[in-house]
């Protein structure tokens, strides 16, 4: 009765075997390994799309306010500095609204001159920045070529014909 069972149990054979399990799974990693990186790809691209998007905002933003700035009197004082480019929370500047209220744009930096290479994710600036350090009263150069600032983890910088840089941090 019991070899009776299995030559019947032999016949309705239903399952897979373990051969077939295996090559649907090697089969199933081979795709992923293709498709995984290539789905990051695109997510990376995404994201430094929308950093892009952002920075061409701020410049923008930034050459608004300067010319308004600049307008009357052809200077700028530390309080109109201040307010263009704020790093604290406490007291948001028009750069750090033009992005958002959910982010902050931090270590400002506007360049009268200045060369950007970029390796990889490393982005360098290089050239002379307009800054308006505590006890000066005025700034005197309304030109500037570049901007640069951190966003999120990201460092972002952007020439005056707009074409931006993404990628580490900047310090």
């Amino acid at each position: 009765m019991n070899i009776k069972k299995l030559r019947e149990l032999k016949k309705n054979k239903k399952g897979f075997t373990l051969i077939e399990i295996i090559v649907v799974v090697v089969i199933l990693a081979v795709l992923m390994a293709v498709a995984v990186p290539s789905v990051m790809k695109y997510l990376s691209e995404a994201d430094n799309a929308k950093y892009m998007a952002q920075a061409r905002t701020v410049m923008t933003t930034a050459q608004a306010e300067m010319a308004k700035a600049y307008a009357g009197d052809k200077k700028i004082d530390e309080a109109e500095w201040a307010a263009m480019i704020s790093d604290t929370k406490d007291n948001e500047g028009t750069i750090n609204t033009a992005i958002g209220k959910d982010k902050m744009a931090t270590n400002v930096k506007l360049y009268v001159t200045a060369t950007i290479t970029q390796k990889g994710d490393d982005i360098t600036v290089t050239g002379t920045s307009i800054t308006a350090p505590v006890g000066t009263t005025t700034l005197d150069s309304p030109d500037f070529k570049v901007m640069t600032f951190n966003l999120d983890g990201k460092g972002i910088a952007i020439e005056l014909n707009g074409k931006v840089y993404v990628g580490k941090e900047l310090k």
